[in-house]
């Protein structure tokens, strides 16, 4: 886990919450897209308000989107 100090830390040592998606959870899950897994995180509000494929905006418990960090 990276943290906003940019030290890497292993996840049990981190006192923040953080959920990794692992690849056999992907698959198990069969999403038709990144918003289709970012659903089942708790805690997290994903909105697609047009098209398929259009923009999605991701909410972590009501706060704005400049605090979460996606990396794939």
């Amino acid at each position: 886990v990276v943290t906003a100090s940019k030290i890497p830390l292993k996840k049990e040592t981190t006192t923040n919450d953080v959920t990794v998606i692992t690849r056999d959870a992907i698959e198990k899950t069969n999403p038709s897209d990144v918003s289709g897994i970012l659903r089942q995180v708790p805690g997290l509000h994903v909105e697609q308000p047009g098209s398929r494929g259009g923009p999605t905006s991701v909410y972590f418990r009501g706060e704005g989107n400049e605090f979460i960090y996606f990396q794939f």
